[in-house]
């Protein structure tokens, strides 16, 4: 290998190793608390959060994907259950009825605030209480470079 196809192998899978068990001691406790606290999965907390940073539009279920990196027929079970929960609601759009447009209900917003306390809370413990401010601003603008 040549110029920049040249890559530390090594410390490659160093990087990425470390990643993914960061990730996985964070996402364990987060499933643990969640469903504990709140009755709730991770992907589930991702599809509220993304109806609450997204209120007042017509969310379809198609548009979930952006949150939960589900197939389509999976976020459709997903969002079943929610409703079936009483967390969300589904409704057909009047223009295209084969399009369902989900919302959150009242009891949907409270649960999710409960849930983002439990999230906040794991996040904190687990992840940022371990850097210093200045760690911290550094950490999220590599995470914010990784993802795009």
């Amino acid at each position: 290998m040549q110029g920049d196809d040249r890559h530390d192998h090594v410390a490659c899978t160093r990087a990425w190793q470390t990643l993914r068990r960061a990730h996985d001691r964070v996402a364990r406790r987060l499933t643990a608390d969640l469903t504990r606290e709140c009755g709730l999965a991770i992907n589930d907390l991702d599809v509220l959060l993304h109806l609450r940073a997204n209120a007042g539009a017509a969310v379809r279920i198609t548009d979930l994907g952006a949150a939960v990196p589900l197939s389509q027929p999976a976020l459709s079970r997903l969002v079943g259950r929610l409703e079936e929960r009483g967390i969300v609601t589904r409704s057909a759009l009047a223009d295209d009825g084969r399009a369902a447009v989900v919302g959150l209900t009242e009891a949907g917003c409270g649960l999710l605030d409960r849930a983002a306390e439990v999230h906040a809370r794991v996040v904190h413990e687990e992840l940022t209480s371990r850097f210093s401010k200045e760690e911290h601003a550094v950490l999220l603008r590599t995470l914010g470079e990784i993802d795009g």
